[in-house]
This record gives structure tokens, sequence and C-alpha cells, in this order.
């Protein structure tokens, strides 16, 4: 490895800044970002050169090109994937490299101090300040070594960042890992891990477990906190290893990072429908004096038995709405969302005003099973 960078190198028009622009980070919202970027560092009287680039090996080899003509100022614009990937291609060059913030987690760039105006990371530049991580140096089962900062590891989380970067790469933030983690967790099979700690008097671990990974850093997926006490410059990793859950351990595991929703699922049990639906009205007038805002209510009055579908009453533009998730519900087998329908529990909800989804009316759904199965 060369040795640390003393001096923070001398950016010019000669050699600028070059800024290697990730356009699917974030869903593809990156190029937005990009614009600021150039008007503010061109207030800023930083020189500097975008770059945009398709695929990973392109990346690295503009990366070499950039090094060898001089540059010595390389920014990653996207995510902490992005990042990773710029440092793995400028490993064991004297450059510094930098971050800015345009991913969809940016768990990296949280535990920085950095955020998405860039406006401070251009006065950080301008003031010549850098700081020392902690790079964590792996070996893959085909040979292949990597470096990584933040978090590696094995398993779930694995699947999961495979999901977040493919099929749920347009959702926003912290809930397209969230849902990810979700959609790999239904179908995981728990791995056998053995974990050894070379040099160290620390036991052996040998278990059963949905993931293990290593973390500099105290989140992952958008600020769960997977090790709160982690730090990246401290030279200590935080390992983490969970093992198998049952799907109530799961609702108190995400409690327990600290995943906070948006909005809120909830469950009701509503009381005397068969005569007078006493229950059903007596919620709706409780969420109208505490104002709530409910965006759809679903009722299952026909048995918890294997899902079909659901019935739908609302606004058009929510039904085809909903219906858009059909995709992502067909492998479960739910397949049936033609039905008018909702359910007398929940119909007083439907005289209330509801958020964007519903057009201003709450929309009503009701629950579809198969009763043979």
């Amino acid at each position: 490895m060369s040795p640390l960078v003393t001096d923070f190198p001398i950016v010019s028009r000669e050699f600028p800044a070059i800024i290697f622009v990730n356009p699917a980070a974030d869903g593809g919202r990156a190029a937005a970002r990009e614009i600021r970027a150039k008007r503010i560092f061109e207030q800023a009287e930083i020189p500097v050169e975008f770059v945009t680039t398709n695929g990973t090996d392109e990346f690295r080899s503009v990366v070499h090109q950039s090094i060898d003509r001089g540059c010595r100022l390389l920014l990653a614009l996207g995510g902490d994937g992005t990042f990773h990937t710029l440092v793995n291609a400028a490993f064991s060059s004297q450059v510094v490299v930098g971050l800015l913030p345009a991913g969809g987690g940016n768990d990296l760039a949280a535990a920085l101090g950095l955020q998405k105006d860039f406006s401070k990371i251009a006065q950080l530049i301008q003031r010549r300040e850098t700081r020392e991580i902690d790079l964590v140096r792996v070996k893959t089962a085909d040979g292949i070594e990597q470096i990584y900062a933040g978090s590696g590891g094995v398993g779930l989380d694995a699947e999961a960042s495979r999901f977040a970067s493919t099929i749920y790469r347009r959702m926003p933030g912290r809930l397209r890992y969230v849902v990810s983690a979700l959609h790999a967790y239904w179908r995981f099979v728990p791995m056998e891990v053995r974990i050894e700690f070379v040099g160290q008097s620390s036991p052996v671990i040998q278990s059963s477990v949905l993931l293990v990974s290593a973390l500099n850093i105290p989140t992952y997926g958008a600020g769960l906190r997977l090790a709160p006490d982690a730090r990246i410059d401290d030279g200590y990793l935080e390992l983490v290893h969970l093992k198998p859950l049952n799907r109530m351990e799961v609702l108190r595991l995400f409690k327990a990072i600290g995943y906070r929703p948006n909005r809120t699922l909830r469950a009701v049990l509503f009381m005397n429908e068969e005569n007078g639906l006493r229950g059903g009205k007596m919620y709706a007038e409780l969420a109208a004096k505490n104002k709530e805002k409910h965006i759809a209510a679903i009722e299952s009055d026909q048995g918890g038995f294997t899902p079909r579908g659901f019935s739908m009453t609302g606004s058009e533009s929510a039904k085809s709405r909903i219906r858009s998730w059909k995709p992502l519900l067909e492998p479960y087998g739910l397949t049936d969302f033609s039905q008018a329908g909702g359910g007398a529990d929940i119909e007083p909800l439907g005289k209330q005003e509801g958020p964007d989804l519903s057009s201003g009316q709450v929309v009503l759904i009701d629950y579809i099973p198969d009763a043979q199965r």
C-alpha cells in the first residue's frame, strides 16, 4: 500500500477534480443532483470534470486514466456502492477520494457527517480538509480481493442488497431497503457459518444465521442501526450475526434497530358488525377526532386462507395504482384485483378524506382468500 497522502492535492484547470457520476444512483434520481453540483462547484471556482460511465469496468478504467494524467482529487457522485467502486479502482494510488451523497441509503456519508448539501462539501475542498478512515480488505470465495468502507457481509443482507439495486431500485431511501430485506427474508434459508478470530482469545462462533456482517459505521440500509457503537476511524470492526427469527421477532427487530416508518400499519379488531356496526363507526369517529389520515383500509372477513387477491372501492386512479403492484404479488398467488368491494366495518372510513394515493378518498379493500386452501 502506498504511503498516506499528507498534502491536499492541487486542483487546477490542468488537473481538475474528477467527479464520477452514477446515473443509476437513487433509482435514477442522481442526474438532478449532478446539475446542482455543477452549479455549486462553478460558483466556488473549483475546477471539476464530470464523468459518467456505463458499468464497473469502464468506471475503473477511467479512474486509472484520470490518475495517469495527474488528477489527484477523485469524487464519487452516487451512493455507497459508487464510492466503493472508486476506492477499489484508486487503491494504492496517492490520491484523495471523496463522496457527494446521491444514493438511496447514504449510510457511509452519514457516518462521515456529509449531507446532500454539496455547497458544504465544496467548502471542505476550499479549506483543503481531509479525513482518514478505516478500510477493510476481504477475499471472496472466488479468490478476488475487495476493499470496502462501511459494511460488508454474507447472507440475508447480501440478498436484500441485490433486490434493492434491481426490482426495488426506484423506491425511496430506507423503504427500499426494508422492502428488499422482507422480500429476501420471505424465502431465505438460514445458513451455517463458522467465525474465527485469528490471533485473539475470543471463542469460535458456529451457528445457523440469517446474516453475518462486519461494519465500521453504525447504520445499514438508509439508517437501520445494526451497529450503533461502530466508528469509521477507530481501527475496529463491529460483528453482527443474526440468528433465525420468526415473523413476530422480525417486527420487534425493526423496532430495536430504530426503524420509524413515515406511515403505520394498524391491526383493528372491530366489534358489533352484525347488529349496529358500532365498532366501525366509533373507529371512524376517533380517527376523525385525532386527525388521522388513512391511505387505505383492508378488511378480512372471509377467513385467513391462502391469499388470492383484493376487491376495492375507491377512485379509478387509486385502484389503477394498486393494480400496478400486481407483478410484485403474483409470485405469491395474488392475481385477482378486478372486483369491486370493501367491507362493512371499514365503510365509515370511506367517507373521510384520504391522502394522495386515493385522490381525496380512503381506499376500501377486501381481502379475497381461497376458502378451500
